[in-house]
């Protein structure tokens, strides 16, 4: 009698076991099909915000694109009007040589359009750390506004004036390709920065000290940068007073 009570309660014991085995595969199986569902929205959602974020970046895009096309058209407007006085020219009237400095600068400061692909790139390729030195405070322009801007310096360059060395720094940094090419050329660059910073010009000061600080084309040398970044500054070049205020700041 005893045994058959014993054998029942066993039963029972691997009853409960059963059904406690059982209960949990289900839970088991609710969780999984839970977190398939889940996954299920999650993906949903991401695929949702990251169209989103494509379409809203896409806009982005065109709108800078509309803005750098119409820019590029009163610049190329004006040039059309100002090349034909120049080319061929041994006298250039002293309006036409600030003018030119002031358009050639002009196509520097236009930005190069980009589009998807050319951000995508620029994040899988490796870029020469010296020139992302050299062009973290300056435009990248196109290849055409490159041209434009050294067609429209050639014929200036007897002028001496800092505005010709400036931009001739600035074409070195970033190279002209073409049948009448700039290499690009950090010492050169260093060179027409020195000749446009002894004139007076702010913009090559601040360069020059950056590139004392950064050590390129030249021995880094703080006490250099400090003092053409001041000169800048002193001058009225903001980059050199928000570049100071923040080195003030930081120590």
């Amino acid at each position: 009698m005893e045994n058959l009570i014993l054998l029942a309660s066993v039963e029972d014991i691997f009853d409960s076991i059963e059904m406690i085995i059982g209960l949990a595969g289900i839970v088991i199986a609710v969780f999984y099909v839970g977190m398939l569902i889940y996954h299920k929205i999650l993906t949903h959602k991401m695929e949702k915000l990251n169209e989103a974020c494509e379409e809203n970046l896409n806009k982005v895009i065109e709108a800078q694109e509309a803005y750098i096309n119409e820019l590029t058209e009163k610049v190329d407007e004006m040039y059309n009007k100002l090349k034909p006085r120049i080319e061929n020219q041994s006298d250039i009237s002293e309006e036409d040589v600030d003018q030119c400095i002031e358009l050639a600068q002009l196509y520097l400061n236009i930005p190069m359009h980009k589009t998807l692909e050319d951000y995508a790139k620029e994040a899988e390729l490796e870029k020469d750390p010296t020139f992302e030195a050299m062009t973290k405070d300056m435009v990248v322009c196109s290849e055409e506004g490159r041209k434009k801007a050294l067609s429209l310096i050639r014929p200036i360059m007897a002028s001496g004036k800092a505005g010709v060395y400036r931009v001739l720094g600035e074409l070195h940094v970033l190279g002209v390709a073409g049948d009448d090419p700039i290499p690009r050329d950090y010492h050169e660059a260093k060179v027409n920065y020195e000749r446009a910073a002894d004139l007076g010009d702010d913009d090559a000061m601040f360069k020059l000290g950056l590139m004392y600080k950064e050590g390129i084309a030249c021995e880094a040398s703080s006490e250099d940068a400090k003092k053409w970044i001041e000169k800048a500054a002193e001058a009225g070049n903001e980059e050199a007073k928000k570049w100071l205020s923040v080195a003030s700041i930081l120590g």
